[in-house]
């Protein structure tokens, strides 16, 4: 019986997702023109149904004599629509608008009675009267910031922003219902306050504070090569997580994963591979109080998946069992990575040395095993080379090279005020920090650095009159205290007074 007892209740909860379930006892439904409501027990009445195509709705203060009071959950999907979106307004009577009750209704927009006790709106979005929980947000094309003072974000809230592209959260935001996120095809970006003390965003995508958790992975952001590597903190894959990502191919998962919630992939339709570590212990589970009890695929409508990891894995079994395909993972760690350049010399254009990858030596093929980043590949300075694979090819590798400035160039002696010094001059280079002078009193004998300067001329002093020395000089930049050289000029004779 215990059994039995779980399984109905996991039924219940992903129910949800379509239905909330308010009311144990059953109620008769009424009928009053396009209304359906329900009488409840304080002789008040609540609104269950709307089945109109007005796009002007306004919600009636009174049916038959009754004082309407209360809106139930998903009260507009039945709306009929027609192709034009419609305003919806709520009288001073309503006292309480159950979760997703405006949701699939092609609403954009809610008005409010200023009389209303409980709830106002604001540019057209539903809130609770004192501001701290956002009900519903109508369907607006581009970026939404949350007012700040606002710390709930009701269930099923966005459920039709479909044209959203971005949203903010302020500092205030503390408590995000489960549903929030669905069928936001247009979103790219998440962005948290740096005050916010328990969500953050990284990269436009939404975590917990400290980053061990991910929340929600925006429906349409993009990622290079389509492939989106998890942060390594992270630990938790939360529920509907990245639901309807179909800009994604590719999903690699950090090594200290240790859960994927229940329906955290579901619908990701174009997800080739996804690397799941030997850590992840917990896939499409729910604690039900006395342990984690297995509920549903994770990974439900992803028909073209390939799951890869360690063949001793947890992740293999779970994929066996589902019918989800499975590879054993290949580290790129294990490859032998070669850069075609390691030192390139400046000129202003982007470098981008060739690369090798074998592993076991097979060589892999770019943007299909791999995909390289180049990073700081332009300036002086060294450059960063990513290495990320792609499908079962897991990993990042990062290789570096030298952008090195400028050989000096038109190195010459000029006049000088006195005897026993020498002048010099060369052609200035505009992206070095300084340069290196150095002599020596044989052409190959041993040189000797004699100044240091900022500018592209130098004055040796002290030196013996009518004799001649051998200079040759390079310049420099300086970055994080460390000097990285170009070539030395040409050695050019120079001889004093």
């Amino acid at each position: 019986m215990k059994k039995i007892s779980k399984l109905t209740i996991m039924f219940l909860i992903t129910l949800t997702t379509v239905f909330a379930i308010k009311n144990i006892e059953t109620k008769a439904e009424e009928t009053y023109g396009d209304w359906k409501y329900e009488v409840l027990s304080d002789g008040t009445v609540e609104i269950v149904s709307y089945t109109g195509k007005e796009n002007n709705i306004n919600i009636p203060k009174k049916i038959e004599g009754k004082t309407v009071t209360s809106i139930g959950a998903h009260a507009f999907q039945n709306r009929i629509y027609d192709g034009f979106m419609a305003t919806a307004t709520i009288p001073a009577t309503v006292n309480n608008i159950e979760s997703s009750a405006f949701s699939y209704g092609n609403i954009e927009k809610i008005v409010v009675s200023d009389s209303n006790k409980n709830y106002c709106a604001k540019n057209g979005v539903l809130y609770t009267k004192d501001m701290k929980t956002l009900m519903y947000y109508p369907n607006k094309y581009g970026k939404f910031n949350i007012p700040n003072g606002v710390n709930k974000i009701d269930s099923g809230a966005f459920n039709d922003a479909v044209s959203l592209t971005e949203i903010y959260f302020p500092k205030s935001v503390k408590n995000i219902d489960i549903f929030v996120f669905v069928n936001l095809y247009g979103l790219k970006n998440i962005e948290v306050s740096e005050k916010n003390k328990v969500y953050s965003s990284v990269d436009g995508v939404l975590f917990n504070k400290d980053v061990t958790s991910l929340v929600f992975y925006p429906t349409r952001k993009q990622m290079t090569y389509d492939t989106y590597y998890v942060p390594e903190t992270v630990k938790k894959i939360e529920q509907w997580a990245f639901h309807g990502c179909n800009s994604l191919k590719n999903i690699c998962l950090p090594e200290a994963l240790e859960t994927i919630a229940y329906e955290a992939f579901v619908s990701c339709q174009n997800l080739e591979y996804i690397y799941i570590p030997k850590s992840t212990k917990s896939i499409g589970e729910l604690d039900l109080g006395d342990g984690w009890v297995p509920v549903f695929n994770s990974f439900e409508g992803c028909n073209k998946l390939t799951i890869c990891g360690d063949k001793s894995s947890y992740a293999k079994e779970y994929a066996e069992k589902y019918g989800i395909s499975w590879e054993e993972a290949s580290l790129l760690k294990d490859s032998n990575i070669k850069l075609e350049k390691t030192s390139y010399v400046y000129d202003g254009k982007m470098k981008l040395p060739n690369i090798s990858v074998k592993y076991k030596n097979k060589e892999l093929k770019k943007y299909q095993d791999y995909v390289v980043i180049y990073q700081d590949n332009t300036n002086i300075g060294k450059a960063t080379v990513v290495i990320q694979g792609q499908g079962k090819y897991v990993g990042n590798i990062q290789k570096t090279f030298t952008i090195k400035p400028k050989k000096v160039s038109g190195l010459k002696q000029v006049s000088a005020k006195k005897k026993a010094q020498i002048k010099m001059t060369w052609v200035k280079q505009s992206d070095v920090t300084g340069y290196e002078v150095y002599s020596s009193i044989k052409k190959n004998g041993t040189y000797k650095k004699v100044k240091e300067v900022k500018s592209n001329s130098c004055i040796n002093k002290k030196l013996k009159s009518n004799k001649k020395y051998y200079y040759k000089v390079r310049a420099y930049k300086e970055i994080n205290g460390k000097k990285i050289y170009g070539s030395f000029s040409k050695i050019i004779v120079m001889k004093t007074k």
